[in-house]
């Protein structure tokens, strides 16, 4: 292994994949740090509340890449609160966080430009194998998902829209679970 493979390197070209858009990349949006909370809710069979403690996961990061579209950023309260979650649509400031070679997941919208996704995610896997990235499209069969899994541009998970808060968070929990 070269010294080379041990620095923090551009996750893709942002000049092709600027072309390959047909658009300039957004800034960075300033996203503030949640706190985390207790939750607490009642569930019962029937009319009696019965006092249920959801597991907590730890705070880590979860980078959502909103480029070339807002999907991330109009569902982001959908993510845990207590998650440090950040809206990145700028490959620079992906490749800041991703430098940071620690835990992280990573959400690609697969609707907004496959050949990008397929990109940033091929070289996540091979360059930041602790970052975790999940593919998220609107129409995704089961079928599909295990195929694209098998590729070089194979994801850790795969969801489908509408993405509520319950499905994120139990994808998160299956994902850090597994690592750590």
């Amino acid at each position: 292994m070269s010294d080379d493979d041990d620095k923090a390197t551009v996750v893709i070209d942002i000049t092709k994949l600027r072309e390959q858009m047909g658009k300039a990349v957004a800034p960075e949006e300033d996203i503030g740090e949640v706190t985390a909370i207790d939750l607490e809710f009642t569930v019962g069979p029937d009319d009696s509340p019965t006092k249920t403690k959801i597991k907590q996961l730890p705070s880590f990061d979860v980078l959502c890449f909103d480029f070339g579209n807002d999907l991330f950023s109009k569902i982001q309260s959908h993510f845990p609160s207590h998650m440090n979650v950040n809206i990145i649509k700028d490959i620079k400031i992906l490749n800041q966080h991703l430098a940071q070679r620690k835990f992280q997941v990573l959400f690609l919208n697969y609707d907004g430009s496959p050949q990008a996704v397929n990109q940033i995610s091929t070289q996540v896997k091979a360059k930041f194998p602790e970052c975790k990235t999940v593919i998220v499209a609107k129409s995704l069969s089961l079928e599909k998902a295990q195929i694209h899994q098998k590729s070089p541009a194979g994801a850790e998970a795969y969801m489908s829209h509408p993405l509520s808060k319950e499905k994120l968070s139990d994808e998160l929990e299956k994902i850090y679970s597994k690592f750590n």
